[in-house]
């Protein structure tokens, strides 16, 4: 779903929109707005904040089950976990405005909180 909400100004320029539709009408956004580059209005917004929503919730789902099975695990096939963990944070912060360049730059701090965190418990996720 992260791949979704990262991918939208690169698939609009295409004309492509991979945004669920049922989404799309709950909040009165279309495609042919998505497709103009009208990424920083508040129905868009919406749209990517129920997407992250839902994607925190999946983030979630994954870490609780990680650590009842955490024995039986390779604690590295985790470690994506962060990646989408500190996007979550980013995109939060910009209040889910796509338009904002910011979205876009490396964090230089990412290696570090993989070394860091082998993987991150579930009370590391307030996020939403």
């Amino acid at each position: 779903m992260i791949n979704t909400v990262r991918g939208v100004p690169y698939n609009a320029h295409k004309r492509r929109c991979f945004v669920p539709l049922s989404y799309l009408v709950e909040h009165k956004v279309s495609q042919q707005d998505i497709f103009n580059g009208q990424f920083s209005t508040e129905q868009f917004r919406h749209v990517i904040y129920q997407l992250c929503n839902r994607s925190c919730f999946h983030l979630q789902k994954t870490i609780e089950l990680f650590e009842k099975n955490s024995q039986n695990f390779n604690h590295s096939l985790f470690l994506p976990i962060i990646v989408i963990y500190d996007y979550l944070k980013r995109i939060k912060t910009i209040d889910f405005d796509l338009t904002n360049k910011t979205i876009n730059q490396r964090n230089p701090w990412l290696s570090w909180n993989l070394w860091r965190h082998k993987y991150p418990s579930s009370k590391d996720l307030s996020l939403f």
